[in-house]
């Protein structure tokens, strides 16, 4: 890759490594596409992913899907999700909702409402059955919640006097 574009990235110039890619030929843009696919994919720069990742969003480049879907579950992003989640609101990336649900109640506040926007993004793309397995996922989830909730306030109330009137 470029040193141009290595130095950009790490200087976090996300409309300038854009605006450069755009503009190679076909032979070059792919070779390019598939360099930043594999830096996201191999670097333990938690920035340095994060750019590429945003970079490769703003191309509308949907082979970063799968490497990005990969990299959520990867234990050297677990802390740092938000941007990958992120990156999927701009490509084709409906058909893994399911899979990214569980991240929901799973994940840490910035996974939560990250995923939260992608699937008010993704919504309208998903197919029925997929949008079905999710309210099923959610509706288990819930009620597994309210039990755990219940527990909580007979705790809180009958062994430490605690009180939780609404007003």
């Amino acid at each position: 890759m470029k040193e141009e574009i290595q130095e950009w990235i790490q200087n976090n110039s996300i409309n300038e490594v854009v605006e450069y890619v755009k503009k190679l030929d076909e032979s070059k843009y792919i070779k390019t596409i598939n360099e930043l696919i594999d830096d996201l994919k191999t670097t333990n720069e938690n920035d340095i992913r994060d750019t590429i990742a945003i970079v490769l969003s703003d191309l509308r480049c949907n082979e970063a899907v799968i490497p990005l879907i990969s990299l959520i579950f990867d234990s050297r992003c677990q802390n740092h999700r938000g941007t990958l989640l992120y990156a999927l609101e701009q490509l084709d990336s409906s058909d893994y909702i399911v899979k990214l649900l569980p991240l929901i109640y799973e994940g840490k506040f910035e996974t939560r409402w990250s995923l939260r926007f992608l699937l008010q993004e993704k919504i309208s793309e998903m197919k029925r059955g997929d949008i079905n397995e999710c309210k099923d996922l959610l509706s288990n989830k819930i009620e597994e919640y309210e039990e755990d909730l219940q527990v909580l306030y007979d705790v809180a109330e009958n062994i430490f006097g605690m009180s939780f009137d609404e007003e």
